[in-house]
């Protein structure tokens, strides 16, 4: 069977002329458990109302097409892998909402490595989430995100270390760059082209909102996308529409009359 190459169609308001990638942070999600990095991206876009500007077509991903996550009754529909971005902050979102081909996630990394050299990016940040039955004792307290720097470390180092975050421990790589993994993938990919990171957090299948919002902060904190608020405080993140059928409890008793 032969795959075509991953294509990136800006949607239909835009012309590729007008979009300009050069030099932006590129955030992305991995497939890992709890899908906490897809949830961590929802909370970006929607949290500083990012723009879609297109999408990503390949044979390597399981297409998918649904409602909107951000919009309600506006005719919107969602696709498996959607571009959002926002100029000002030169931040770009790469949301994929349904799986890799099984066997193909190296494949679909090298795909997106390719999209990413030829436009240009200047960092990638993967959020992705670790299996914390398989934590190590000294693990199981404290902090739980940790940090992989690939490429050129410039001083993305040094802003890890203000902000207290620990790099993963290598006794625990295997768990997080799993052999044909996306993770490993993208890590691997991208760290030949550009400055690469991956924020990783320990978590368990179920409820992972809380997990995706620990995630998310930070990862604020580390490229500092969303300023705290003046008056002091934590960065109020905004749910999507899509949560709220995991969020509500309004149910409707007399289904179990």
């Amino acid at each position: 069977v032969k795959i075509k190459m991953a294509k990136f169609f800006p949607c239909s308001s835009l012309s590729h002329g007008q979009l300009n990638f050069t030099g932006n942070t590129l955030i992305l999600p991995s497939m890992t458990i709890g899908n906490v990095g897809q949830l961590a991206v929802d909370l970006f876009v929607n949290t500083i109302s990012a723009q879609r500007v297109g999408f990503i077509e390949s044979d390597l991903v399981v297409p998918v097409v649904g409602n909107d996550a951000f919009t309600v009754n506006q005719g919107v529909l969602s696709c498996a892998v959607e571009v959002f971005q926002d100029p000002s902050k030169n931040i770009t979102f790469i949301q994929q909402r349904a799986p890799t081909i099984k066997g193909y996630a190296r494949d679909f990394a090298k795909e997106l490595s390719t999209w990413i050299k030829d436009n240009k990016f200047s960092h990638v940040l993967v959020l992705a989430s670790v299996d914390a039955t398989y934590r190590h004792d000294s693990q199981i307290r404290g902090q739980q995100v940790r940090y992989v720097i690939g490429g050129d470390v410039g001083q993305r180092e040094t802003r890890l270390n203000e902000i207290q975050m620990q790099s993963l421990e290598e006794r625990s790589y295997d768990l997080l760059f799993k052999k044909g993994s996306l993770t490993e993938g993208l890590y691997e990919e991208c760290k030949n082209i550009t400055q690469v990171t991956v924020l990783a957090i320990f978590c368990s299948e179920g409820d992972n909102i809380m997990d995706s919002m620990i995630l998310t902060h930070c990862a604020n904190l580390f490229i500092q996308a969303i300023p705290p608020p003046a008056s002091g405080g934590s960065v109020q993140w905004r749910s999507p529409n899509s949560w709220r059928a995991m969020e509500s409890n309004n149910v409707n008793t007399s289904l179990f009359q």
